[in-house]
């Protein structure tokens, strides 16, 4: 037994080995293991009851070769071909990754959530990025008994309520409208140095939770901040992850 650990397998044996084994393995090796970052932090970050899922895509650079430009394209002045990658984080306190889906740079975020639709059900409340929050995407996700929180554009008031929040409705043509919850807030910034406020950004929040006693207005500004912790995972996997490999295989449905 000795002489089998006697030498380390090269990088070019274990890049060789994982084209052999191809890309679904690998997925559900994924799939197994997905754990939090830090198995030690006791705190599960929950909203009125409910695991709390952040949603948001990102874009990752591979190494800049012919297979790999044709496999995944890319933006057309940027250096390196990428992969457009969306990510469910449940227990955001804890970093915890329910699903992510990968695909070619021209993906659409919106194609790769719906591939992950299984990651979803009742209990969580899913809080989405701006681009997330259309007709088809919040009918699929509430369909799972999640519930769903999304940035989105202002939409018409349909009946006024007194917290400042409204009811509206998400349309598509064809199809039955769904009545949402449209929740408007100013994002205020303040000078460390002189304490003066500056009002920022106008975020608007759509919602299936339509109750404003259950649901009172003022909790929804920390749950859309709590999103960011998603951020957070990619930007940690853009600094320590390390070389891709060197050629391409054909775009995954997703890891």
């Amino acid at each position: 037994m000795d002489d089998f650990f006697a030498e380390a397998p090269s990088a070019g044996s274990i890049a060789k080995a994982r084209a052999r084994i191809g890309s679904a393995v690998m997925e559900r090796l994924f799939q197994t293991s997905t754990a939090p970052v830090d198995p030690g932090v006791e705190e599960v970050t929950g909203w009125h009851g409910r695991r709390i899922v952040a949603v948001d895509g990102a874009t990752l650079d591979v190494p800049d070769t012919p297979a790999n430009r044709e496999a995944f394209g890319g933006p057309s002045a940027g250096a390196f071909p990428q992969i457009r990658c969306v990510a469910a984080l449940a227990d955001v306190g804890a970093r915890s990754l329910l699903g992510v889906a990968l695909d070619g740079y021209g993906a659409s975020e919106k194609a790769l959530c719906e591939r992950r639709l299984g990651a979803f059900e009742a209990g969580q409340v899913a809080v989405l990025d701006r681009g997330f929050a259309g007709y088809d995407l919040f009918d699929k996700l509430t369909a799972t008994g999640a519930d769903v929180v999304g940035a989105q554009f202002p939409l018409p008031v349909i009946e006024p309520f007194e917290d400042g929040s409204w009811r509206s409705e998400l349309r598509s043509k064809g199809k039955d409208p769904i009545e949402v919850r449209v929740i408007q807030y100013s994002v205020t910034a303040r000078d460390r140095t002189s304490g003066a406020e500056t009002v920022g950004e106008v975020i608007t929040l759509v919602t299936n939770l339509l109750d404003t006693e259950m649901f009172p207005i003022e909790d929804f500004p920390d749950l859309y901040e709590a999103r960011w912790r998603v951020e957070e995972v990619f930007d940690e996997v853009k600094r320590s992850s390390g070389p891709a490999p060197p050629t391409a295989s054909a775009p995954s449905s997703g890891v």
